[in-house]
């Protein structure tokens, strides 16, 4: 009778490990599967920031210096194809800084490109919100990996840490 009481709270305590584990690995699966989903959603949101500039260019080509130009340039077919968090991240703001520079010299030369502006102030809000989901998103999963017991099933599983966009 006592080998069977035995018996009996093994597989119980089997059964409640399997059942924690299988929550835990489903969980942190839902959340790579929203994180990647809010990623491609601040990808596209880029692409279109970096079509803008590609845009905006000829515009204003007259009045850039041409190594700045061919810096603008080689920036933006740099980033296609580019898929590393921290390479993205990298290329989003060097363009934002080098826009910085063109708005500045459109400006004083009297250029004026209301729609575009608009386009572009609305993709930056765009971004920004984009950033902050995809943010809050990486935090879930981190904290997911971190706590026991999920950090148990993260470390079987091969679940490990996402970098945060880079914010300055």
């Amino acid at each position: 009778m006592k080998i069977v009481t035995i018996i009996c709270v093994i597989v119980v305590v089997v059964d409640v490990l399997m059942v924690l584990y299988i929550r835990a690995f489903n969980k942190m699966r839902k959340l790579k599967n929203d994180l990647l989903k809010e990623y491609q959603s601040l990808y596209e949101e880029l692409q279109y920031r970096f079509k803008l500039a590609e845009e905006y260019l000829p515009l204003v080509r007259s009045y850039i210096d041409a190594g700045s130009l061919e810096e603008l340039n080689k920036l933006i077919n740099d980033f296609k194809g580019k898929v590393d968090v921290n390479d993205v991240a990298n290329d989003y703001y060097s363009l934002n800084n080098s826009m910085v520079k063109v708005f500045s010299i459109a400006s004083s030369n009297n250029l004026s490109f209301p729609d575009w502006d608009k386009a572009f102030n609305d993709s930056l809000m765009r971004i920004q919100n984009s950033i902050t989901e995809y943010d809050d998103e990486v935090l879930k999963i981190n904290n997911l990996v971190d706590m026991f017991p999920s950090s148990v099933v993260a470390s079987i599983t091969g679940f490990s840490k996402w970098v945060y966009f880079r914010t300055k």
